[in-house]
């Protein structure tokens, strides 16, 4: 599994750490940026993969996917 964001640009990160602050540092740390809670198991591949977009566990992909 790829870590997460590791294909965004410098410049998309530095936005994306700009609207969401520690998203960054959360990730570093295998938290959740959204929850804060660490990361678990994925329910897919396609759970895993959204994991590498965008660093959210399993319950808030759920959440905000619904």
């Amino acid at each position: 599994m790829k870590t997460p964001m590791s294909e965004k640009s410098p410049e998309v990160l530095s936005a994306i750490e700009s609207l969401f602050p520690g998203t960054q540092k959360a990730i570093a740390e295998k938290r959740c940026p959204l929850c804060q809670k660490e990361i678990g198991e994925f329910r897919d591949a396609l759970s895993k993969r959204e994991y590498e977009i965008s660093g959210i566990c399993q319950d808030c992909q759920d959440e905000f996917f619904r």
